[in-house]
């Protein structure tokens, strides 16, 4: 439930592991994934925060970017 303590805590693994993921981009897109990755990053802190509208507006920004991130040919994202 959004704004629920299981949510938040949600969050904050969102948040550490798109802040882990960030430091490993594929290399054709690597710096579309980072700024996807970034708004995951904000997404969860946002959801950690209890701020529900913050943490739908990074995420939604997120897939939208996460949709133009391309993998190496034979690679997957």
């Amino acid at each position: 439930t959004p704004g629920g303590g299981l949510w938040q805590s949600e969050g904050t693994t969102l948040r550490k592991d798109a802040t882990a993921a960030a430091l490993r981009p594929p290399p054709v897109s690597a710096g579309l994934y980072r700024t996807t990755m970034n708004d995951y990053a904000r997404s969860g802190a946002d959801q950690a925060a209890g701020n529900v509208g913050g943490a739908n507006a990074a995420r939604k920004r997120g897939n939208a970017q996460m949709a133009a991130v391309k993998a190496a040919r034979g690679g997957c994202v």
